[in-house]
């Protein structure tokens, strides 16, 4: 490019321009490294008017992209440019048709950038609503486009709450609904909370609501495991049949259940009385899924609520009833809450592969819990003491505290004989260092103490020989240490193992 052109597009100076256009058009043609022409360098720096003269007089900078590729008119959707765009539009609407490129203001409208975004794109993205709404109408064939990342620009409208532009690309024939990982502009607006725009998207285009993403949600799905209760409030109101659309984890229900919102589940059953009873593919209810996930309040919930005792017994695919999955989770405050219930069924606890069996043999890698959870399943059962799974539980349990055990003591013992040695090296050390130290100068006074002869270090060493001997005390100070870690052993047998006081 020119360099008094480059720097006229920088400064915006329009004299300049003029007088560059005398040497012919073809000086406006030229380009930077990165490909930005001079009409591109203007949009840049905002300079208006000198990138209206410019064209004016060269338009077909307009379809020039650079190497981002992007014409000057996706920069001024990106800034806002609203006066800007629509003079270029203008511009290409008046210009001949190309036998080649066909409609040149079409071309315009429908290029994309590395990215895969025209400037409708860059215009919802931003914001801009009016100038979004000003592109669409000068080509509503955009609204089908989609970028690199699977977004049209009705799921961008949808998810970034701009209802006035939701409303226009609605009137476009071959409006395009789709976002990433298959979610519909209804998930966009109701996962980013914008009830305004699902309610006019579940008026227009119901069928959306019935539209599962990659993942198997329906938007409902989206909007109870965010906990939008109002949301979900909306979606029931327009189509309660969504509440019984199953995904990969259950049903509606279920995901209320997994979250422990017990009031979402409430407006789920005012819709649809009988959506509790819904299972997943393993035949888990919305109370196995509760008690696996520790949703405490919810179990609770389904516990007092009359209409839902139907689930306190029912048994999954592998037989598992609720009270099953409580004994295996091992949560004492669930457990203590079922066996409280008289409608939950404890004969389950009985027999071979009862909740007391499987939950025998569970790793009792919380020991503390462990014994206060079986504590409970035994004393809901009268005379189970004694039962040979009382005894195999309690084997299996005393093993691995005596395991515990094992291994607490290997590891102080090896630490406590690695500190006695260092204790009794830096004794050693200590009360055989003579001071001064030895002479090693030859000679006939080799390897006797350097300070021999002198009456200070007579005084000291009579005085070392007669006081208490620090070799002793030290070597009494390792021992005690080591004893002190043994005791550390024997401690730790105190908290492990199952409690006699059933």
């Amino acid at each position: 490019m020119d360099r008094i052109l480059l720097a006229a597009a920088t400064s915006g100076n329009v004299t300049d321009l003029n007088r560059l256009v005398r040497y012919g058009p073809n000086i406006l043609l030229g380009e930077t490294p990165l490909r930005n022409t001079a009409l591109h360098i203007a949009v840049i720096y905002e300079h208006e008017q000198f990138a209206k003269e410019l064209c004016s007089s060269s338009p077909s900078l307009l379809l020039k992209q650079n190497s981002n590729g992007e014409t000057p008119l996706h920069i001024a959707a990106r800034a806002g440019h609203h006066s800007l765009a629509t003079f270029f539009i203008h511009v290409a609407s008046h210009m001949p048709r190309d036998i080649e490129s066909g409609n040149p203001l079409k071309q315009m409208m429908m290029t994309k950038d590395k990215d895969g975004n025209t400037a409708l794109h860059h215009a919802l993205r931003q914001r801009h609503s009016s100038l979004a709404l000003e592109v669409l109408r000068a080509e509503p064939e955009q609204s089908e486009l989609m970028n690199n990342d699977s977004e049209s620009p009705m799921f961008i409208a949808a998810y970034r709450g701009l209802v006035d532009a939701v409303r226009a690309l609605m009137q476009a024939p071959s409006s395009n609904y789709g976002g990433p990982e298959d979610n519909t502009a209804l998930h966009a607006a109701t996962f980013s909370d914008h009830s305004s725009i699902a309610e006019i998207l579940l008026r227009e285009r119901p069928e959306l609501a019935k539209v599962p993403n990659n993942g198997g949600y329906v938007p409902l799905i989206n909007a109870i495991e965010d906990n939008r209760l109002e949301m979900v409030q909306l979606h029931l109101r327009f189509d309660p049949s969504v509440a019984y659309i199953m995904h990969e984890n259950g049903s509606a229900f279920h995901s209320a259940a997994r979250i422990g919102n017990a009031r979402i589940a409430e407006e789920l059953i005012r819709h649809c009385p009988d959506v509790g009873f819904a299972v997943d593919g393993n035949g888990r209810n919305a109370l196995h899924v509760a008690i696996l996930e520790e949703e405490v309040d919810f179990v609770k919930y389904i516990l007092k609520t009359p209409a839902l005792h139907g689930l306190l017994n029912q048994p999954d695919k592998e037989k598992y009833t609720p009270l099953h999955s409580a004994a295996e989770r091992c949560n004492p405050e669930i457990l203590r809450a079922m066996l409280a219930n008289e409608r939950v069924d404890r004969a389950a606890l009985k027999g071979i592969g009862s909740a007391l069996d499987v939950f025998a043999f569970l790793e009792p890698a919380k020991t503390l819990k462990w014994n206060e959870v079986y504590t409970q399943l035994v004393r809901a059962i009268p005379g189970e003491r004694g039962s040979l799974t009382w005894h195999n539980a309690r084997k299996r349990l005393t093993e691995k505290a005596n395991s515990q055990i094992r291994s607490l003591t290997e590891r102080y013992t090896q630490n406590t004989t690695v500190t006695a040695i260092l204790i009794a090296t830096v004794t050693f050390a200590a009360a055989f260092t003579m001071p001064g130290g030895f002479n090693n100068n030859g000679g006939p006074d080799e390897g006797l103490p350097i300070l021999a002869g002198k009456a200070a270090f007579n005084v000291n060493l009579k005085k070392e020989a007669t006081e208490k001997d620090p070799f002793c005390v030290n070597f009494h100070t390792g021992v005690s240490a080591m004893c002190e870690g043994f005791m550390c052993c024997s401690r730790t047998t105190n908290d492990t193992g199952p409690s006699d006081e059933v």
